[in-house]
């Protein structure tokens, strides 16, 4: 691995949400110098910030997104609990889907729910105390990439021109550095929107079901994924990572993670192919379109189970939602498909794996024993024994959900 101390490439990162900050992190092993450019104030304490508009929201992070951040960030999850997080045991949470709730399996790991601010400011400030070589300077407008003579060599901001090696693009799902591209004659890319017009409302209670504040909202109109790896033309020198390539329905939690891996696989594209390399950009588009393949099909699955769901719908989504009924149905009473669900869900496992042999007759004979289809049959719900059956209320732990409308 080529170390910053043996180079002098700067790289500028556009945005310090969390897709910015493990981007940085990554780059501090490739350049001397690394900058991050945020138009927010960033304050020392934490709270929400204009240009996050979920951080509102409660957040929890998938396992396979909480092993990255400690990997980089070593012992972040004990900090995280220590200022306030919620450690969640996995058999602690209950999820009811089809009529029925999961068999609750352990996984052998402790989630956390925390705060979105929290969440940035504990990374925002380990970055700077691990990275010396990283620079975040806030209340700072990006206002295009800088091209010349077909490189992106550094960027435009009021009343200056910082140059770098590298620039990558993290602010997110509105970005406009496409469109500053095009006018130097790159193509643009397509892009997937699936329409969900989903609201988001949370509201601080106490664990009696108390309300202490207002109810907060947040309105996503569309799924979104801009298909950068069909590009024939991009220039060297710039790429986007993070909300920018793809960003999901918030319901599904898969954000945080898919940039913690996009930004894992652009360490692995530097390393074989160089920073300043003119092949990076395409060779990182390809691996991140396999990243976020996963999670999109499983939050297009989701989106699409709703009737009301408009866009372009992934082939065979109708077939495999049909069989995740019964996956969803036979995870109520199969500790095996539980855990398998589970470990799909939180991005270790492919879904793929939900369609084995062995898996495919576990679901088919496990679903015939759901609620749900005892329900259907009978006409009454039917006990399925104290896995399924436990009160709720026995949860060590309360785990909060955003609540979720849809206004059509």
């Amino acid at each position: 691995m080529t170390t910053h101390a043996q180079n002098d490439k700067r790289a500028i990162v556009i945005g310090a949400g969390i897709a910015g900050l493990v981007t940085a992190r990554v780059l501090s092993d490739h350049a001397r110098q690394v900058t991050i450019l945020e138009r927010d104030i960033l304050a020392e304490e934490p709270i929400s910030r204009r240009g996050v508009p979920q951080g509102r929201h409660g957040h929890a992070l998938l396992l396979v997104g909480q092993r990255l951040l400690d990997g980089w960030f070593p012992g972040l999850t004990e900090e995280l609990i220590e200022k306030g997080a919620m450690p969640i045991d996995a058999m602690d949470i209950v999820f009811h889907q089809s009529a029925g709730h999961r068999v609750r399996a352990d996984l052998g790991f402790i989630a956390v729910s925390m705060s979105r601010p929290l969440l940035e400011n504990t990374l925002r400030r380990r970055l700077l105390e691990q990275c010396p070589n990283v620079t975040i300077v806030d209340r700072v407008k990006v206002n295009r990439p800088l091209v010349e003579d077909g490189l992106v060599v550094g960027v435009r901001i009021d009343g200056a021109d910082p140059r770098a090696d590298l620039v990558v693009d993290c602010s997110g799902r509105k970005t406009r550095s496409f469109d500053h591209l095009a006018q130097a004659g790159y193509p643009l890319p397509n892009i997937t929107a699936i329409r969900i017009d989903v609201a988001s409302g949370t509201r601080v209670v106490r664990r009696r079901a108390e309300g202490l504040t207002q109810a907060t909202t947040h309105l996503m109109r569309t799924s979104q994924r801009r298909h950068v790896e069909r590009l024939d033309r991009t220039p060297p020198g710039f790429l986007v990572l993070g909300d920018a390539i793809c960003s999901f329905n918030s319901i599904c939690g898969q954000d945080t993670s898919s940039a913690a891996l996009q930004a894992r696989a652009l360490g692995v594209a530097i390393e074989r192919h160089g920073l300043t390399s003119p092949t990076l950009a395409r060779a990182f588009y390809k691996r991140a379109a396999r990243i976020v393949d996963v999670p999109w099909r499983i939050a297009a699955g989701a989106d699409f189970a709703d009737p009301r769901t408009t866009g372009p719908k992934p082939a065979r989504t109708d077939l495999v939602n049909t069989y995740l009924d019964m996956v969803f149905g036979a995870s109520q009473t199969s500790l095996p498909v539980a855990r398998q669900l589970t470990r799909v869900q939180n991005l270790l496992a492919r879904p793929e794996s939900l369609l084995t042999p062995n898996m495919i007759v576990r679901v088919l004979l496990a679903s015939r024993r759901s609620p749900a289809t005892l329900r259907n049959t009978t006409g009454r719900p039917t006990s399925i024994g104290p896995a399924t059956t436990e009160p709720i209320s026995h949860a060590r732990h309360a785990v909060t959900v955003p609540t979720h409308l849809v206004s059509r």
